[in-house]
């Protein structure tokens, strides 16, 4: 008998090492005796120079698996009828078998995975394979008639009150003085020699447009430096036709200098810069014509304006105003700005002395945030802490430490609220989240939260210590998409943070990135001045058998190029294609231009024109485009 020491199992010809595998079955097999800690051996054969050597003829109990054919298989087998009553549509069902028992190994495969990604929850695969049947085979466009018929809730009405803009209506020559925006550009598309000169405010569209309908699009010189952009969420009815307008809002400064201590969000300003202005400016575009206007130009005092978001509620008390957007200033709060609707015909130039709604917590500066609900928002701060902010009481709900860095990014999973099919409210009108997962990343850290409970939570380390971590949340997938500073944009389910799969690439490191709640496209932009897109879905069904695993395609949408000794810009829209593997790496850092970074993207999420996105780089060009949809391919 040999006491206070477990054998170890070893192989043959090799010196025996620790094997918690071989004590579990020990233990598992009664041989270890929990009681005085002592291991009886019933031959002394079995002990040799190395520790424990097990018999050839082994008569252990073996462990094994039994398939409860009445409760596993049934459940599947019931959710795969469910779902499957009609045909898919150009798919086949990779859960069905008229024998359960003699399941195919490539479906096998996929049917694991996606139980492994999404778990038993019948509502969330219904949701995630119906994505999948929808948009399979769209793998670089989009399909307006499929998003125009998806039964999503509509936007929650919100009694909120916030008072009107205190504003003062300027002359443009007063409005020039106080935030000069003259950067004119030299430009050309693709190897046209042809140089357009780009005078503030004017556009270009695509040269391709006159003769093609596939790319529909067209480039503003906005004479600025754009930092973020934000597409309003409904479409306004704005003339007698009734034309639907979507209404776009691009914030600015006038500052190109990437040096600019203005542009710092957290770092503490010099006095003499907390005299500069930023800017704002409200632009609609006509969906028929493609006929962009400028309709308000703001400009502030409070800083620049970061993360530019609508205020996720449908607005039917006051018919006077197009919503609210809220945006975090580099003075460390978060303010909401009430946007009344153009009744002019000209644009008009405002100065704001105050925003409708200021959020300021004391001693520390708000860097990141995203609504929960359409009444309450998270944040994330300066010093590590997270914050549930409640727009009805105008107080927070709570605040907690999370961290010891600068949190940089926060996403939520609010807008699982438009595919809950039960959804449940509060007693205010409040929609509550069954779950309230958000996604949390910091100079180093990257935190997964459970607002539920907040003690249950997940950490990992950041790969790479940066301020361009970026985040974003996709309803129809049920995963965030990250990039973590790098080349690479890599996707996970909120229920498995730990598996990450590579869908995007670039040259540069990816500095945007942008999700949408109608399809499962994600785009991103780096500082090489690309933009690439990919269908997410086709990476979530991907199998190590499967050819998407080792080379899941991507498409690039534009290219920016920019000559300093000609100072000309080139904007090359002709597509490419590449391939990403679950084995990159991303570590090929190179240096490209500052102009040429591609700063924010946003996607249209209206139902009646999904297909548009919007782009803006730090030369002050903003691309927006509609991508083509399965009708315009079909036509």
């Amino acid at each position: 008998m040999v006491k206070d020491t477990l054998p170890k199992k070893r192989k043959r010809g090799r010196p025996a090492r620790d094997d918690k595998d071989g004590i579990k079955d020990l233990v598992e097999n009664d041989n270890y005796n929990n009681n005085n800690n002592t291991l009886n051996f019933q031959n002394s054969d079995e002990l040799d120079g190395y520790g424990f050597k097990p018999k050839k003829n082994d008569n252990r109990k073996k462990n094994t698996t039994k398939i409860d054919k009445n409760n596993s298989i049934s459940i599947l087998k019931k959710f795969s009828n469910d779902l499957y009553e009609n045909s898919a549509l150009n798919t086949e069902n990779p859960f069905f078998n008229n024998n359960p028992f003699t399941i195919h190994k490539a479906s096998f495969n996929l049917k694991d995975k996606f139980l492994y990604l999404y778990g038993y929850n019948q509502d969330v695969l219904n949701k995630v394979l119906k994505t999948r049947n929808d948009w399979n085979y769209n793998i670089f466009h989009l399909n307006n008639k499929i998003i125009k018929n998806l039964n999503i809730n509509d936007l929650q009405e919100n009694t909120i009150f916030f008072k009107k803009l205190n504003q003062f209506l300027l002359k443009f020559e007063e409005f020039d003085k106080l935030f000069p925006l003259h950067n004119k550009l030299n430009l050309n598309f693709n190897s046209d020699e042809n140089n357009i000169l780009l005078q503030p405010g004017a556009a270009s569209y695509f040269p391709i447009i006159k003769s093609s309908n596939i790319r529909q699009g067209f480039v503003l010189n906005t004479g600025g430096l754009p930092i973020s952009s934000s597409w309003f969420t409904e479409p306004i009815e704005f003339n007698q036709n009734f034309s639907p307008s979507q209404y776009l809002a691009i914030s600015l400064s006038n500052k190109f200098d990437i040096t600019n201590q203005s542009l710092s969000l957290f770092n503490e300003p010099k006095n003499s810069l907390k005299e500069e202005y930023g800017g704002l400016h409200i632009y609609t575009l006509n969906s028929e014509n493609f006929q962009l206007s400028l309709i308000k130009s703001y400009i502030f005092q409070f800083g620049i304006m970061f993360s530019l978001k609508w205020l996720p509620w449908k607005n039917k008390s006051d018919p006077n105003i197009i919503g609210i957007v809220v945006g975090i200033c580099t003075d460390g709060t978060i303010r909401f700005l009430k946007i009344p609707k153009h009744t002019s015909k000209d644009p008009e130039f405002i100065l704001i002395k105050e925003a409708s709604f200021t959020i300021a917590i004391p001693e520390t500066k708000i860097t990141a945030f995203d609504f929960i609900s359409n009444k309450s928002i998270i944040a994330g701060t300066s010093d590590g802490c997270i914050l549930e902010y409640n727009l009805e009481t105008k107080s927070p709900s709570f605040v907690h430490p999370l961290l010891t860095h600068h949190i940089t990014s926060i996403t939520t999973n609010y807008s699982d609220y438009y595919f809950d099919h039960d959804p449940s409210f509060s007693s205010s009108g409040e929609y509550q989240l069954s779950n309230k997962i958000i996604f949390v990343g910091s100079l180093d850290t990257n935190i997964i939260v459970d607002l539920n409970d907040l003690r249950n939570l997940i950490s990992f380390p950041s790969k790479n210590k940066t301020f361009l971590s970026q985040s974003c949340y996709s309803p129809r997938l049920d995963t965030f998409a990250i990039n973590e500073g790098s080349q690479l944009t890599k996707i996970f389910t909120k229920r498995d943070s730990a598996y990450c799969q590579n869908i995007l690439k670039s040259e540069g490191t990816t500095s945007a990135l942008a999700s949408s709640r109608l399809h499962p496209m994600i785009i991103n932009g780096s500082s090489d001045g690309e933009a690439n897109m990919c269908n997410a879905i086709g990476r979530i069904i991907s199998t190590k058998k499967n050819a998407l695993s080792s080379n899941f395609p991507t498409v690039r949408l534009f290219k920016l190029e920019y000559s300093s000794k000609l100072d000309k810009y080139r904007l090359v829209t002709n597509h490419a294609t590449n391939t990403v593997s679950l084995k990159e790496l991303g570590l090929n850092f190179q240096f490209h231009p500052p102009q040429i970074c591609v700063n924010s993207v946003a996607w249209n999420e209206n139902t009646t024109h999904p297909n548009w996105y919007c782009a803006t780089t730090c030369s002050g060009l903003v691309i927006i485009e509609s991508l083509m949809s399965a009708e315009t391919i079909n036509s």
